[in-house]
Order: structure tokens, then C-alpha cells, then sequence
């Protein structure tokens, strides 16, 4: 399981916790209604000037621009849809310690000190390395595995 993958689904379990919702009825919750901007009070000529500046960065996949709960713009570009996935990298780091921060203060998680293998019990299996049955909820939120290891040693396996 890939760290940004654990990290997505950590996130959709904690939102689930906080809002008493399925992980899939949170995903589905994530899709807002449309509005117009005069409906959210927004500049008419916000959308258009936003596509034009945005369409000029070519590392610029989607864009989303969301008021009181409503869906004011949705831009794609570069072949992106959507319903596409996109890599966001540490972003989703940013969004899990938000969402751990809310766990923790609302006692739904107890400790950042807590084994992942807590959220995911199959980290317990034969086949998973050692090493990683004692990563916890704090490794994942900085990145950090856990354990001590040299460029070398991984170069000499």
C-alpha cells in the first residue's frame, strides 16, 4: 500500500468517524451542486478570468472552486476530467494531520503514537515486512518510516 494511498483512505475513515458517515457516503457527499456566482455572491466575471489565467499553467490540472457548499467553477485542462486521479503528493499529508487534529481533539483517535496496523489489520500479515508492523499514525503524518536506514544499505541489497 503506497503511503499517499494510506493516507487517502485514513482520511475518508476519519472524515467517516467525524461526520458518522460511510467512507463511500462521504466520497459521494463530495459532489456539490452547481450554482451560478451572483447566486453566491461572486463577481459574474470571476469564472472566465480564472480559466483564462489558469489555462497558462500547464502543470495545472483541474481547479475547483467551491462557496457556501455550492460549486461555483470546475476547470480541467491537459486531458484531465473530473473523474480523474491526480498524484497531490504531500498535499494529502496536509488533509490527514487536519483531520487527525480533529480526531484527536474530538477523542475519536486516542494517540498519534498509535500502529497503523491499528487502521489496517492486514499490515499483521505474513508477508509484510517486519519493519512496517511498527509504523504508526505520527511516521505516516511526517513521512517518516519509522526506522533507521542508509542510502548504502538499500544500494547493497
Amino acid at each position: 500500500m503506497r503511503l499517499n494511498t494510506a493516507c487517502l483512505w485514513i482520511g475518508l475513515g476519519l472524515i467517516s468517524c467525524l461526520s458518522s458517515a460511510s467512507a463511500d457516503e462521504v466520497s459521494r457527499q463530495l459532489i456539490w451542486p452547481r450554482s451560478s456566482p451572483g447566486d453566491v455572491n461572486i463577481s459574474a466575471d470571476l469564472p472566465d478570468t480564472l480559466r483564462t489565467a489558469l489555462s497558462s499553467n500547464r502543470r495545472l490540472l483541474s481547479f475547483g472552486l467551491v462557496r457556501d457548499g455550492k460549486q461555483i467553477i470546475e476547470h480541467c485542462q491537459g486531458g484531465a476530467a473530473q473523474e480523474s486521479y491526480a498524484n497531490i503528493a504531500s498535499a494529502t499529508k496536509s488533509v490527514v494531520a487536519i483531520l487527525v487534529g480533529i480526531a484527536l481533539d474530538r477523542k475519536v483517535i486516542t494517540s498519534v503514537d498509535r500502529p497503523l496496523s491499528d487502521f489496517f489489520p492486514e499490515l499483521n500479515g505474513p508477508d509484510v515486512d517486519p519493519l512496517a508492523r511498527g509504523l504508526t499514525l505520527r511516521h505516516l503524518l511526517s513521512m517518516s518510516a519509522g526506522w533507521q536506514s542508509s542510502p548504502l544499505i538499500c544500494l547493497q541489497r
